[in-house]
């Protein structure tokens, strides 16, 4: 049995078990609108299968739904790298350089740095709703690496509501950024 969440912006896809309706795997996307084209990009992530039901086709499924929803969209994903060959070879996703990050405690007049960041990562994104929402969420901690006033790093983390920590986006210009960001 397949949920489907849809906001204009957001999609979850969650499976359950049929007997109980108790969950046993999601996938989630996120459209954004470009700011200087008239195109969109997906980022699929948060996707996960409970041990005890993988095997059975219903991670598979729940991917090809997300894909096929977004299928007209730029599209990437977060995923884990010892996931990357599968999804090259199935899906033909190409390999990014994986981002890297740094920490120093974002308030709301930093905010904007942390914006523009994003921005220089994602090119013509705009992803400041969802950035400056996430970041000051009560449970987020959300972090800004600085050297002579440049922004070379940003990170957030926070608790979902099961109590897991969901870290992202996590970028750095260095690997020492990153380092002092974790």
């Amino acid at each position: 049995l397949l949920r489907r969440i849809e906001r204009r912006e957001f999609c979850a896809n969650t499976s359950l078990c049929l007997a109980s309706s108790y969950p046993v795997g999601c996938i989630c996307a996120a459209t954004y609108d470009h700011k200087e084209r008239n195109t969109k990009t997906t980022v699929i992530g948060l996707f996960y299968v409970r041990k005890q039901f993988r095997g059975k086709g219903i991670g598979n499924e729940l991917f090809r739904r997300i894909i096929a929803n977004e299928k007209d969209h730029n599209m990437y994903l977060n995923g884990s790298f010892d996931m990357v060959e599968k999804y090259q070879m199935r899906d033909g996703f190409v390999f990014a350089t994986p981002w890297r990050a740094v920490w120093h405690q974002v308030t709301a007049a930093t905010i904007p740095l942390m914006l523009d960041y994003d921005s220089s990562i994602q090119g013509d994104l705009d992803r400041s709703t969802y950035i400056q929402l996430f970041a000051m969420q009560p449970c987020a901690d959300a972090k800004l690496a600085l050297c002579d006033g440049e922004t070379v790093g940003i990170g957030i983390a926070r608790l979902l509501y099961n109590g897991e920590l969901f870290i992202g986006p996590l970028y750095a210009n260095t690997y020492v950024s990153w380092y002092v960001i974790y």
